[in-house]
């Protein structure tokens, strides 16, 4: 039999009542096969039955509770109020961190639920009449990019009776804090009346003293002064068994002026690349921070940011800034921000800075002087550094020197009868302990990571004896030779000793002088000590004396009444433990205890420690033996069972057989993927800069992979050594399963495919893929699953074929991702049945061979952002998009083409898709043939955007429709140096044109803006259609019909080039009737020398143009008129003339 201890406690009534449970269940079993001869009906009988079972005692069982006995280690960089413990009402849990952006988990499973951005409490209501117990779990991100894991259990107790468990943690007392711009208000509800609170100016004084109070509740208010900074700590000080306990903490009042925030080395005139994240930094820890953020095109006047009492024209700003410009080089970016402290008060603007956005190489990258700066840091104690433990008498002052406004470190104490510790506290400055106490106090500093800085022990000041250091008693029994050391004062010492212990013992100047250790030995089996110490001054003159110790050596008796087996104490764990214990005397009856307030129980069979779910933790087991006399012997020190749960270090440096936590970490990656989903861990530390893989593993757990050390980087080199490496899976991530990477540097040497899911979710950020194979290649391959890619790149450049994505039947968010590819054929990302695609910042640079698919869709929805493409080679045939039957959104984005005579280059083939494109540009430079969009079925909308087909040596369409609807507005089209030029190719459709600038320009051969084949309704407003002078055969529409009636035109207020045949019929009709309703609402011009088109705003006529001012606005038609240009001027503000064409420059330029 096993008894459990769940982080505090043994049950053997738990334990009874799973065995009984067991028992009935195997007759149970055994009753149904004589009458079930169907094996799936009884195993769902029996799943029906355990459920039940188990979740009847979950909800019954009030002694399952992890963590309760458990101290951590070190001081965790987010804070709880309250604490967790038992509560018997409903509670508002909350959290606070300086370290960066906290979500939280109810449940403990990344694969089911999305952790929540913490914003202010979390509500934990329980269930009336019932026991609930709540795991939060705490994810918090710091800036550069790692995450770490926390975790308290809490339970509410909402019966009748709520059974508080005495040998579960105390909870000795409850903490609110109220901040105000000059005070902060702490409020204590302490459990029992006798506590100390204490408090000092960056001050510790010691001994903190228990008083007898005549009410539980503390209040005290920290007043801050005028103009300056006041740091307090506040120690809070309880009975924790036979120690006086305190939690020491810093608060700080800042009532200087807010401080400017900071953009490091960020200045005037510098050029910054696309898609780079800015940060800002605060002045003060705790300011809020507001920052404004606009693009100017170069022909707008530039001005500077709003007030900042116009603080809805201000973002706050919430993390780095991504800086995405929509005109490059024409245009520039302003950028400026201001604090709001504690004080409310604001902060002087730093900035404005303006400067330029471009995708080029050599660009600027922002630096923060503290963290450019190599900090030597230097820590002093008393000036004296930390290079060996120290011994300080009285007093003594840490010093902090040349630390960034990041680093923190907190301490530990002991003394004889107290112990505390610190939370965080900034590097910074000096702190002062002071002893006043009779005893020494050990004192050790730690970086807020938890490591060591260094020791100090401080001697009372008043002190003239030796003090043992290791020993709580004046008598002392060994069983073996021993060297007992003692703390010694800064006077002289001399002692005398002997083995007679009814002999007097003297000390005088001639006595031996002491220096601190004192060797026990004896020549047999037993031997005893009495020894004395004197206190001489410096003239000789004996100044105290001290109390006689005893010391009794017997090699005959055991060293402890009872003995440990089954864990290495030595060490850290990550998963359950069993405590075995026994003494070489069986009679003996053993008792043990979980910390120092536990109770005594007696010990029967091995007791398993179930850790705390995260953290570095520690649980200290007592143990004593008693004889049938009833004499106790308990074991002079506790066991300390130490668990480190943050996650599972790798270290290829380490050896074989470690257990994964930092101090015993595994050498490869592969064991501590297995060992995650057996200890329920999460997050996998790499070590070392780079690792190697040479293994695939199946996910069916929550993993994520990241650099240990902050602020870097770390490389994972994929090599196998697999006959079959071409298809090789390196993660295959199954249902349960999630997979998430963070900052790391991916080289894919072979393999197929890197990432493959199904019905699960992976998360990727910041992380560079740079596939080295020859052959196929597909970065992630999803079949219902959640994807999310933030901040990642992806090289390959000698790849037979290469794809970003395959998602079927899958949600999928990419964000800032880069993409530089050279391979024979690309065929980039794939969307099947998938309904939520989400793409913001898909830059693109391909290189290419053979053929191009960008982005593939069938019956699938996507809204695409700021999507960049520069595609070159020598590639036969490409394709931006293949749709079908799909739902897609594109807006500021850019495709650029540019190929070595490809056979065909194609933006989109679509059928039976709704489109809506904005705010982008399609641009194709040297081709055979090229089409812009092709659709079959649908409606396509094409706002505010741009299609140049550039040099094709056949043809260039720009528009085929069939049986579709296309609208265009504000929007530019230009086919120019082409062997032929059609604009508009529809059949049996729906055309609606308003305001629009199209070119057909330098073509060779034959240009017609509209080719009509069927019954075409067409709707042309505001809009221009210009033909050049030096194009052989042209015309404004081409009827390929052998009936008039089936052309249904509506056109007002348009202008078409002069020397453009209006309407030509296939079976040569006369068109006079189109030609004369045409020029009652508009006009053909001589566009001579009226476009400049070397410029990038070629579409913006020069000179006073009948353009300008020469449309209708929506008062003199029924057609809805676009009321943003092409640049997003409003062309419909009341007064305005409405320009022809997709630019509206009447009423912006005079």
């Amino acid at each position: 039999m096993t008894f459990t201890i769940d982080a505090s406690i043994s049950s053997s009534q738990k334990t009874d009542r799973i065995t009984e449970f067991y028992r009935n269940l195997f007759a149970l079993k055994f009753y149904f096969r004589i009458f079930v001869y169907d094996t799936y009906f009884m195993n769902k009988i029996l799943f029906v039955v355990c459920w039940l079972f188990l979740l009847s005692f979950s909800a019954y069982s009030a002694d399952y509770y992890d963590s309760l006995s458990y101290d951590k280690e070190f001081s965790e960089p987010i804070k709880w109020y309250p604490e967790q413990s038992i509560h018997t009402k409903p509670i508002q849990c909350r959290i606070y961190s300086d370290y960066g952006k906290i979500y939280y988990l109810i449940e403990n499973s990344l694969s089911e639920y999305e952790p929540v951005a913490y914003e202010d409490g979390i509500f934990l209501k329980g269930s009336k009449g019932n026991v609930k117990d709540y795991e939060v779990v705490v994810l918090l991100e710091s800036d550069d990019g790692r995450v770490e894991l926390f975790s308290k259990r809490y339970r509410i107790d909402l019966t009748e009776n709520p059974d508080i468990k005495k040998n579960e943690k105390k909870k000795y007392y409850e903490k609110n804090i109220e901040y105000s711009y000059d005070s902060i208000n702490l409020s204590y509800d302490f459990s029992d009346a006798k506590y100390g609170v204490a408090y000092g100016k960056r001050k510790i004084e010691f001994p903190f003293k228990l008083t007898d109070n005549a009410e539980k509740k503390s209040i005290i208010t920290l007043n801050g002064v005028e103009s300056s900074k006041t740091d307090m700590f506040v120690s809070v000080s309880y009975q924790n068994g036979p120690d006086v306990q305190s939690d020491i903490s810093l608060y700080s009042i800042d009532m200087t002026e807010t401080g400017r925030p900071s953009f490091g080395n960020f200045y005037w005139g510098q050029v910054y690349k696309q898609n780079y994240k800015i940060k800002i930094k605060p002045a003060g820890v705790n300011d809020k921070i507001y920052y404004w953020l606009r693009e100017f095109h170069k022909d707008e006047l530039i001005f500077a940011p709003p007030s900042r009492s116009k603080i809805e024209l201000w973002n706050e700003y919430a993390g780095a800034i991504e800086l995405v410009s929509k005109y490059g080089s024409e245009g520039a970016m302003g950028i400026a921000a201001f604090s709001v402290g504690m004080n409310n008060k604001p902060s002087e603007i730093a900035g404005p800075y303006y400067f330029r956005v471009e995708d080029r190489e050599e660009t600027f990258t922002q630096v923060f002087m503290d963290e450019k700066i190599d900090y030597k840091r230097e820590i002093a104690f008393n000036d004296k550094k930390f290079n060996e433990p120290l011994l300080e008498y009285g007093m003594g002052l840490i010093r902090f020197n040349s630390f960034s406004s990041d680093d923190k470190f907190y301490f530990n104490y002991k003394s004889a009868n107290s112990v505390g510790r610190s939370d965080n506290i900034p590097c910074e400055g000096e702190y002062k302990f002071v002893n006043n106490d009779v005893e020494p106090y050990k004192l050790n500093f730690f970086y807020s990571n938890g490591e060591t800085i260094g020791e100090v022990v401080l001697f009372p000041a008043n002190a003239t004896l030796p003090i043992l250091k290791n020993e709580k008693s004046k008598n002392i029994y060994l069983n073996s030779d021993k060297v007992i050391e003692f703390y010694m004062p800064k006077n002289a010492v001399r002692y005398s000793v002997t083995a007679d212990l009814d002999k007097e013992l003297s000390v005088d100047s001639k006595s031996p002088e002491f220096k601190g250790r004192f060797n026990v030995v004896a020549d047999g089996d037993e031997a005893v000590y009495k020894l004395r110490f004197g206190a001489f001054e410096d003239n000789g003159a004996l100044k105290d004396l001290s109390d006689y110790y005893y010391i009794y050596l017997n090699k005959n008796v055991s060293e402890s009444g009872a003995l440990s087996e089954g864990i290495d104490f030595e060490t850290y764990h990550n998963s359950v433990k069993l405590l075995t214990l026994n003494c070489e005397d069986k009679k003996l009856k053993i008792f043990y205890k979980i910390g120092d307030a536990g109770e005594w129980m007696s010990y029967r069979d091995p007791v398993e420690f179930h850790p705390p779910l995260y953290g570095v933790s520690f649980v200290k087991i007592f143990v004593k033996s008693v004889d049938t006399a009833g004499n106790e012997r308990v074991n002079p020190e506790p066991f300390i069972l130490k668990f480190d749960r943050r996650g599972l270090f790798v270290d290829k440096n380490a050896k074989l057989g470690g257990n994964g936590t930092e101090k015993s970490p595994f050498n490869s990656l592969f064991p501590a993927l297995v060992s995650a989903k057996k200890n329920n861990l999460k997050i996998i530390y790499l070590i070392n800069d780079e690792i190697d893989i040479s293994v695939s593993s199946k996910i069916s757990t929550d993993i994520i992979i990241q650099p240990y050390k902050k602020g870097e980087r770390a490389k994972i080199v994929f090599d196998t050594k697999n006959s079959l490496k071409k298809e090789e899976i390196w993660f295959d991530v199954t249902a349960g399963g999630f997979f998430e990477a963070r900052n790391l540097d991916l080289d894919i040497v072979n393999g197929g495919n890197l990432i493959k899911t199904e019905r699960t979710k992976t998360k990727l950020y910041d992380i560079s893929f740079n596939y080295k194979g020859e052959g196929e290649f597909l970065l992630l391959d999803s079949f219902k699953s959640k994807i999310g890619v933030s901040g990642c790149s992806l090289e390959a450049y000698k790849s037979k074929k290469v794809g970003f994505i395959n998602a079927v039947k899958s949600e999928v968010i990419l964000r800032a991702v880069k993409s530089n590819v050279a391979s024979n054929d690309v065929d980039m990302l794939n969307f099947d049945k998938s309904k939520k695609i989400s793409i913001e910042g898909f830059y693109c640079d391909i290189t290419c061979d053979n053929s191009v698919s960008l982005i593939k869709s069938d019956y699938s929805e996507m809204n695409l952002t700021n999507i960049i493409i520069n595609l070159n080679g020598s590639y036969k045939r490409s394709s931006a998009f293949l749709t079908e039957n799909s739902a897609v959104n594109i807006n500021e984005s850019d495709f650029i083409f540019k190929g070595d005579d490809p056979f065909e280059i194609k933006v989109m083939d679509d059928k039976n898709s709704k489109i809506i494109i904005e705010n982008s540009l399609f641009k194709i430079d040297k081709s055979v043939g090229a089409i812009g969009f092709n659709q079959n079925g649908g409606t396509l909308l094409f706002a505010k955007s741009a299609l140049d087909i550039n040099g094709c040596s056949d043809y260039a369409y720009s528009f085929r429709n069939d049986k579709s609807k296309l609208r265009i507005e504000s929007s530019v089209v230009r086919n120019q140096f082409c062997e032929s030029s059609l604009i508009f190719s529809l059949n049996n459709g729906v055309f609606e044109g308003i305001n629009n600038s199209i070119f057909s320009n330098n073509v060779v051969g034959s240009a017609y803006g509209f080719w009509i084949t069927g019954k075409v309704a067409i709707t042309t407003i505001n809009s221009f259609y210009y033909f050049s002078e030096n194009i052989e055969k042209c015309g404004f529409i081409f009827v390929n019909n052998d009936d008039m009636n089936r052309l249904k035109p509506i056109w007002n207020s348009n202008a078409i080039s002069e020397r453009a045949v209006f309407i030509t019929f296939s079976d040569n009709q006369n068109g006079d009737t189109y030609v004369a309703d045409y020029k009652k609402t508009n006009y053909f011009c001589d566009f001579k020398d009226s476009f400049a088109f070397e410029r990038n705003d070629f579409f913006i006529p020069t000179g006073n143009s009948p353009l300008l001012g020469g449309g209708i606005g929506e008062d003199e038609t029924s057609i809805k008129i676009p009321k943003y240009d092409f640049f997003g001027n409003d062309r419909l503000f009341p007064g305005n003339r409405v320009d022809v064409g997709a630019a509206q420059i009447t009423g912006y330029i005079k």
